[in-house]
């Protein structure tokens, strides 16, 4: 196996300081995303509760239009002509999706503030349920006979005036309540709003496209249906769409299933935008990082390791005049070589040993060379004659070693 470089293993030391900051960044973009996903959460059961809400307003309202209506002594009397005026009071006081019926004991509807007198509705299930068990009623999803609207009929059962039940009170609930509502309280451009019988059949869907009222959800909502509590749930939409639905199963024979849906491309994408930004600023980070640390090290360290190995070698081969090119002063890099109190000189005949002894080396040299021929200075015990000096001329030394006269 080949070392490594040390320009790799340089490389490999910025990597290793930037991974730290790699996980911090990825920690918490993911506590974001997280975080981003439970708050879309939060929105669709807030906004399936909002819808829920309303709904239920609404059938408490008509609810208790149609107790009033089968208690008042025009419709208990059978008083029909007086009926259709009543019928006309309360069209302009009630919104235009909700249109009211009275029908005899036979199913045929004697007054309404529509146009849907004389048409008999005997047929209709909730109409014989609300007859047979005299309890307010609502029933399935159908399609009006008259002009072929999506509706939810509800109908509750009055007496006439000797106590006989005498016919139905309906009200006919017309599916464009919830845009009307919707559009003095918009939700998230991203959201869908789903609302459902107890058979599944959509009742509303707000927006829906494609069409899809009158369908039956698909087998994966009914759990949802059936479900005893309230809950949120990553669901395809009817349409196909991945979307987090929160939603309200329905709590009674008169509630409906609500579910509002968030679209997971747009409740995330903030989440999403951060993580992208942060995964290419460290990306860049990290392709700069370990491009200045390459660029650095091949300037900085390789290159003048490179040349001081060269010079090294060149001395080695008895290259003299080997340099490195590195100036004294000119950087941290320059190297004894290149200065002028280091050049080299043998270490037996330099004037300042670079070693405090001479070596045995260098003492043997000097016996094999034999006497220098340079002449030997005269010791100062000597005279011009060669006699030794007499005592007084001869320097005196007291104990410190200081040279003392007279």
């Amino acid at each position: 196996m080949r070392p490594m470089t040390l320009q790799r293993r340089l490389l490999l030391l910025v990597l290793l300081l930037l991974l730290p900051v790699g996980a911090i960044d990825i920690y918490n973009a993911v506590i974001l995303q997280r975080a981003e996903e439970a708050g879309a959460r939060r929105d669709a059961v807030y906004l399936a509760r909002q819808i829920d809400g309303e709904q239920e307003r609404l059938i408490e309202g008509v609810r208790q239009v149609l107790v009033l209506a089968s208690s008042t002594r025009t419709v208990r009397e059978g008083d029909y002509p007086a009926c259709a005026g009543m019928m006309a009071a309360l069209k302009a006081d009630y919104p235009a999706y909700v249109d009211l019926q009275v029908t005899d004991r036979a199913g045929v509807v004697r007054c309404a503030t529509n146009d849907t007198v004389g048409i008999d509705i005997h047929d209709r299930i909730y109409w014989r349920e609300a007859i047979d068990t005299e309890r307010l009623t609502m029933g399935r999803y159908i399609l009006s006979r008259r002009d072929a609207r999506h509706v939810l009929p509800l109908a509750l059962a009055y007496r006439d005036t000797s106590g006989a039940t005498a016919g139905a009170v309906v009200a006919v609930l017309d599916a464009s309540w919830l845009k009307t509502y919707l559009d003095r309280n918009p939700l998230r451009s991203d959201a869908t709003v789903i609302i459902a019988d107890h058979d599944g059949f959509i009742v509303v869907r707000e927006p829906d496209t494609p069409p899809l009222v009158g369908t039956k959800l698909p087998a994966r909502f009914d759990d949802l249906i059936r479900a005893e509590a309230e809950g949120v749930v990553n669901l395809e939409d009817p349409a196909g769409t991945k979307r987090v639905f929160g939603y309200m199963p329905p709590g009674s024979s008169l509630d409906l299933f609500v579910a509002v849906g968030l679209d997971d491309t747009v409740a995330l994408a903030p989440a999403r935008e951060a993580m992208e930004r942060s995964f290419g600023l460290l990306g860049a980070v990290l392709a700069l990082s370990l491009l200045a640390a390459w660029w650095g090290g091949r300037v900085s360290i390789q290159k003048p390791v490179a040349t001081l190995v060269d010079t090294a070698r060149r001395w080695q081969a008895g290259d003299r005049t080997a340099r490195t090119g590195l100036q004294d002063g000119a950087s941290e890099r320059s190297t004894p070589w290149d200065t002028p109190s280091m050049r080299w000189r043998h270490p037996c005949r330099s004037r300042k040993p670079l070693v405090s002894k001479p070596s045995r080396h260098c003492r043997k040299a000097k016996r094999v060379a034999g006497p220098s021929s340079k002449p030997r200075s005269t010791p100062w015990w000597s005279s011009t004659s060669g006699a030794p000096s007499s005592r007084s001329t001869r320097p005196r030394y007291g104990s410190s070693g200081i040279q003392q006269t007279r």
